[in-house]
């Protein structure tokens, strides 16, 4: 597969050669989800269940860590979410979750996917602002509100990361800074004045 503006990619943990590409941005070329099984010397467009591929945004995904056969995916516009979609069987069959505008006006920049490593029922979307699901994906609650400088958490994010050690504690990375959550995105405190 030789395509632009692969925006993200998931590699297995049971099977390294098994790998999933999100590819396109913008004007960019064959978007979609593919999957390798042969580690990456051919692909093959994932679609059952999913959107047609017709997004100017990027495409996010999140493998769970007990089973990579969970993956959640955010496939978003440049300005808006399209969906937010999962797999439970290793991407041969997707189904769409809440239809929250996770990704909102910084579809093509902002991106955030996290599955609890110790529990698939939560999860963590970040676009400008934190999204969490505490039921697989059911229903998502918009965590955070920006309103200057004093928020709890900066917008516009650009990664979520379980801590290897602790899965309540997360790590948010934003336009602001880095920021951390102690109880899986309940509550943040910022770690620009010294990484915590």
């Amino acid at each position: 597969m030789d395509e632009f503006m692969v925006m993200d990619i998931e590699i297995r943990t049971d099977d390294p050669s098994v790998l999933y590409a999100a590819v396109g941005n913008l004007d960019s070329p064959n978007k979609g989800i593919y999957k390798s099984e042969d580690a990456g010397d051919n692909w093959e467009l994932l679609t059952t269940g999913l959107p047609p591929f017709t997004h100017d945004g990027r495409i996010t995904l999140d493998m769970w860590d007990e089973d990579n056969d969970v993956i959640v995916a955010v496939i978003a516009n440049a300005f808006s979410t399209v969906g937010l979609y999962k797999t439970t069987d290793g991407g041969d069959t997707w189904f769409e979750m809440d239809n929250k505008d996770v990704a909102s006006y910084q579809g093509w920049y902002a991106e955030g996917a996290l599955i609890k490593p110790d529990n698939q029922n939560q999860i963590l979307l970040g676009g400008v602002e934190l999204f969490k699901s505490t039921n697989g994906g059911d229903v998502f609650t918009q965590m955070t509100e920006y309103s200057g400088p004093d928020s709890e958490l900066h917008p516009d994010i650009h990664d979520i990361v379980a801590n290897p050690l602790d899965p309540n504690k997360v790590y948010i990375l934003t336009d602001g800074g880095l920021f951390r959550s102690s109880n899986f995105g309940d509550t943040y405190f910022s770690c620009n004045d010294g990484y915590t």
